[in-house]
């Protein structure tokens, strides 16, 4: 709600914290009452920090606030709309995979995302959305249209960037394509910042960086590497190596799963390296949420 109210207001998400347009009053113009910006400014659970939102996220928070200035109504129609588009692409890839659509149910029914998703409202399922579309494009063999989702894709929610290795696999195309794929899918990620570019290029990621490096969240892997870093009481910051470690550990899945998949080159086979990767990532880095 925050973030989309500082989008319409014309104000630079990246540039200040929820704390500090609270206090130079830059949002009360934009609401029934200053009260109402106040009641949201008191639910946010961390308001000294910046944004850690991409982008994509921006306009989407920008849309939902289009729909239903300071409410969540629009944003939870926008969340319908995605589950539907999710079940569809779902439904339209297993028919492309020759296996029944009945399998749509594994995830339709799932508790979880009913409880994430549409009760929790978490940001993740345009993500999700944006991944699907990628998979049925690779369906299709419409390359550009993969390239491009998987792009929107980061641009919503970081964590997808590491499906790319697995994409480029899949393109079939020579070293200098490859190059140019890296270099269409960065530039597109990139110049969803342009609209942000007034702050100074440390502020874009300051909310990001403090969210990576201090928040804890699913760190069971982490803590127990970090323990077992202490017990070998090395002369470097334990919290670094431990990092370092968890870096390692995943680097190695990701060049075993790279390798997997090029000896077998189908929609499947990537579907599968995408789950185990994208799984491994969430059980390695401590911010990441379980579920």
């Amino acid at each position: 709600v925050w973030d989309g109210q500082m989008l319409l207001s014309k104000q630079n998400p990246y540039s200040l914290s929820p704390q500090e347009a609270f206090e130079r009053n830059l949002l009360s113009s934009a609401s029934p009452t200053q009260s109402t910006v106040q009641y949201v400014n008191e639910r946010i659970n961390h308001p000294d920090v910046k944004t850690i939102y991409p982008p994509g996220a921006q306009f989407l928070f920008g849309l939902s606030q289009m729909l239903s200035p300071w409410s969540f109504v629009g944003w939870r129609g926008m969340i319908a709309v995605a589950e539907a588009l999710i079940l569809t692409l779902m439904v339209l890839t297993l028919k492309r995979l020759r296996l029944s659509s009945e399998w749509v149910v594994v995830y339709a029914w799932s508790p979880l995302i009913i409880k994430e998703f549409s009760n929790s409202l978490h940001l993740d399922i345009f993500a999700v959305l944006f991944i699907c579309l990628t998979a049925y494009a690779l369906t299709k063999k419409n390359y550009r249209l993969a390239l491009l989702s998987l792009a929107v894709a980061t641009t919503i929610k970081w964590f997808t960037i590491i499906l790319l290795p697995f994409l480029l696999i899949m393109l079939r195309q020579n070293l200098l394509r490859n190059l140019l794929s890296i270099a269409t899918f960065l530039g597109l990620v990139a110049s969803s910042f342009l609209p942000f570019v007034n702050v100074k290029a440390g502020n874009l990621f300051e909310g990001l960086l403090r969210f990576s490096t201090e928040w804890k969240v699913n760190d069971g892997l982490f803590t127990l590497i970090t323990n077992i870093v202490q017990k070998m009481q090395l002369p470097f910051d334990t919290n670094v190596v431990s990092r370092i470690m968890i870096a390692l550990i995943f680097g190695l899945t990701l060049v075993w799963a790279f390798q997997w998949l090029l000896k077998k080159r189908t929609i499947s086979r990537f579907l599968q390296v995408s789950m185990i990767n994208l799984a491994a990532l969430l059980f390695l880095i401590p911010t990441g949420n379980p579920w």
